[in-house]
């Protein structure tokens, strides 16, 4: 088993998966021109239309296996967070809201969510200064108690271990038990030499990266993720089962949790869900299969049922390549565990023309049949195309485009522009954690119109 986290190796060739995709405009002598901006490892990586590299042969890639890419990488770029703002200690507790001082929030903009130890300190702070206290003392609660979990994970596994490897351990002590009685996909040898390799302190969880594995051995070194090379040391250890890829998807189950963003059909059709059509099919299949698809913008995965893939395969005796195990978490709180597999989507338009090349995407394997249960999407159609939807349209239509200009020109203006306070800016601040901050409240400054008053058209009465 090889060293996961210290040893480093030549700098690699950028194969077309690995182009950075983001560009940035730079103003030369008052000429505006595009500049690549740095690549970063990362789960975009797992969503790629790139044309295959004829290239990448296993004669070009075994050298490179050795060779470990942990801190070959800058990080993401992280949000900046602001600087909190202490307020004065009330004599008495300040409860009434319309008494708050200006600007004053509950949020914590400039603590990480998952940072339980600074927001129990800074609940104890906020308790302090006597605003809003029995707030704090009820946030307190909360997080004392995902404390106590997070401690009771700490003790499952004796060691000086990070929170991420500990995560990843109890989904893969969960996964060995399961499998003891059901291995469909020669899975067991790998996720048992997972758990030896972190506990031994030789593998770490490393953001970005990946190994791959075939039946208990490891192939690699922590190295970005690239289609190309899975599907060439896929195939070299003719890996339909047995063959497992680690890393990317989360130390931790991935989330697949309901759409909030974009309602569609009212019930009892949809229950205001919004469902469209996806093209996907098996790499090296001509054939595709059309499934439906609920748009789901907190789904980190594609799911579909064990009763799709005959669809999918058509006539073809060819499955689809299995590239691990994965456990997701269910809206519900539930926990499944399923293979996740290769496969390549696209959507249609009306004249049935694709609107982007086939997209390689990971997709998670339920079992059974849907019965109703939607298929949820995934990420990947917000990564490749623009999206984007109008307030009280007639028939709630999204629209879906491959230009920043088609999409504009397609979004119609209904007329429902909302007018705010100035207090509330265009672009909502973001915490650490890339979700938008609570604003500030309290009582509006000297300067601050009063809100609008909102009217809405209401039906006249029934005769």
């Amino acid at each position: 088993m090889s060293q996961g986290s210290s040893s480093q190796g030549r700098k690699r060739r950028r194969t077309s998966d690995e182009r950075p995709k983001a560009k940035k405009r730079q103003d030369i002598q008052g000429e505006t021109s595009e500049v690549e901006a740095e690549y970063v490892p990362s789960a975009r990586d797992l969503i790629s239309d790139a044309p295959r590299d004829p290239n990448i042969t296993i004669d070009t890639l075994l050298p490179d296996l050795a060779t470990s890419y942990v801190g070959q990488f800058k990080s993401s770029a992280a949000s900046v967070q602001p600087t909190r703002k202490a307020w004065p200690r009330q004599s008495n507790p300040l409860i009434d809201p319309d008494e708050l001082p200006s600007g004053w929030s509950m949020a914590e903009p400039d603590l990480h969510r998952n940072d339980i130890d600074a927001q129990i300190e800074r609940c104890h702070m906020r308790i302090k200064e006597n605003i809003m206290p029995h707030i704090f003392e009820h946030r307190l609660k909360e997080l004392e108690f995902r404390l106590a979990k997070r401690n009771a994970l700490a003790e499952s596994e004796p060691g000086n271990y990070s929170l991420e490897a500990l995560r990843r351990l109890e989904i893969l002590r969960n996964m060995e038990v399961e499998l003891q009685s059901s291995d469909r996909f020669n899975q067991l040898h790998n996720v048992r030499a997972l758990l030896q390799a972190y506990r031994g302190g030789m593998l770490h969880w490393n953001e970005g990266l990946v190994t791959y594995w075939f039946v208990g051995v490891q192939l690699c070194e922590p190295r970005p993720f690239n289609w190309d090379e899975f599907e060439v040391l896929n195939a070299h250890h003719s890996g339909k089962t047995g063959f497992w890829m680690e890393g990317l998807v989360g130390p931790g189950p991935t989330s697949s949790l309901a759409a909030i963003g974009l309602i569609g059909a009212p019930p009892p059709d949809g229950f205001f869900n919004r469902m469209y059509l996806i093209a996907i099919r098996i790499p090296g299949v001509r054939w595709y299969a059309e499934l439906e698809f609920l748009y789901d913008t907190g789904a980190s995965i594609m799911t579909l049922y064990e009763g799709d893939i005959q669809n999918i395969m058509g006539s073809s005796a060819l499955e689809p390549t299995v590239m691990g195990l994965n456990t997701v978490e269910i809206a519900d709180g539930s926990i499944q565990t399923g293979p996740v597999v290769e496969l390549e989507a696209t959507i249609l338009d009306t004249h049935r023309r694709r609107m982007t090349h086939w997209v390689r995407v990971q997709c998670q394997i339920n079992r059974g049949w849907s019965g109703g249960v939607s298929r949820l999407d995934g990420p990947w159609l917000r990564q490749m195309l623009y999206i984007a939807s109008a307030p009280r349209i007639d028939n709630d239509t999204m629209w879906i485009a491959n230009s920043h200009p088609e999409i504009m020109a397609a979004l119609p203006d209904t007329g429902n522009s909302r007018s705010a306070p100035r207090l509330v800016l265009g672009r909502l601040p973001l915490d650490p954690g890339g979700r938008a901050s609570v604003l500030p409240r309290g009582r509006p400054g000297p300067n601050t119109d009063a809100p609008p008053i909102l009217r809405r058209k209401m039906p006249g009465p029934a005769p």
